[in-house]
């Protein structure tokens, strides 16, 4: 049993590095978000079914997360390494999208390297399980939170900025993507965490059958994964709706990485500690319902100034 000394010590290690690898943790999520999609578009002018698989890239990448985490707890690999791994592999998918001219090159390794980016979020789970006491786990993952949010924000304009000059210049922020993921990388690994099992993993089918044994979780989680489905279904058309001249609005690419990237962790900056604050003093599932309200407000804002722009 980890002594309290080494336990403090973790802890502080932790929030350190978590802190740090935010920032570039921030150019990776505002580079991913939005610009592949628009590049596509405008660049590729790739058709409807390549931008369908840009757009799913990342939830796909979320339906894998529980062979990845059961991968790792087989390896006995201690997670904040594998979560490096996961950040090492992302850099070079995003490194062959720099590089290639053809759109099934580019398409492929995009969507590699969302599906490579996301498989870091259980294995950070673990580590902040490990070493944050559970009455602050909260407040110590706001504060990283908020400077991916703050780090969006800047990256996003300067994206958009960039491309509007010259959309053949996604390569010199893929290259700034390629930098912040190896950070990311390298700002883990150091990160202390006992090493993964299978006996405190599972195997990663076993716990569906909680759905229907636990009515309240099975219901809890169909809400979520509905509203959640919404969400992702809503994102990727925001886009095509902005940056496709067919639609008649067609955007500059800084209105839309705006609109797309800066606006959302905008409100992410200034709502996390809010957040933070209810995931430590409230019930986890009155914090889940809480949240959930937001999901289908904003899906029907948007819906709503679409259809008012449509008509003026």
């Amino acid at each position: 049993m980890p002594s309290a000394g080494s336990t403090r010590s973790a802890n502080a290690i932790t929030y350190a590095r978590d802190k740090l690898r935010a920032p570039f943790m921030g150019i990776l999520e505002a580079g991913l978000q939005a610009f592949p999609l628009l590049i596509a578009i405008r660049y590729f002018e790739a058709p409807e079914n390549t931008k369908a698989f840009i757009a799913g890239a990342g939830p796909i990448g979320f339906l894998i997360t529980p062979l990845t985490l059961f991968l790792a707890a087989k390896l006995r690999a201690r997670p904040a390494q594998a979560a490096a791994i996961t950040f090492l592999v992302t850099a070079v998918f995003i490194a062959g999208a720099t590089f290639v001219h053809s759109m099934l090159l580019f398409t492929l390794c995009i969507i590699a390297s969302q599906v490579a980016k996301v498989q870091h979020g259980p294995l950070m789970v673990q580590v902040y399980a490990s070493n944050y006491p559970a009455e602050e786990r909260g407040r110590r993952v706001t504060t990283p939170l908020m400077l991916i949010a703050f780090s969006s924000m800047v990256f996003s304009w300067l994206g958009g900025e960039l491309l509007d000059i010259e959309i053949t210049y996604y390569r010199y922020f893929f290259a700034l993507m390629i930098f912040a993921a190896l950070v990311c990388a390298w700002a883990l690994w150091t990160i202390p965490a006992e090493r993964l099992s299978t006996s405190n993993v599972g195997n990663p089918w076993q716990n569906f059958s909680l759905i229907w044994k636990d009515r309240f979780f099975g219901y809890l989680l169909g809400s979520w994964m509905l509203l959640g489905l919404g969400n992702l279904l809503a994102l990727p058309i925001r886009i095509e709706y902005l940056a496709n001249p067919d639609y008649g609005v067609n955007a500059s690419n800084k209105t839309i990485a705006v609109l797309m990237v800066l606006v959302p962790s905008a409100a992410q900056l200034l709502s996390t500690k809010i957040w933070g604050h209810f995931f430590d003093k409230l019930h986890f599932v009155t914090t889940r319902n809480l949240l959930n309200i937001c999901f289908p407000s904003q899906i029907s804002s948007v819906g709503f100034s679409s259809s008012t722009a449509f008509l003026y």
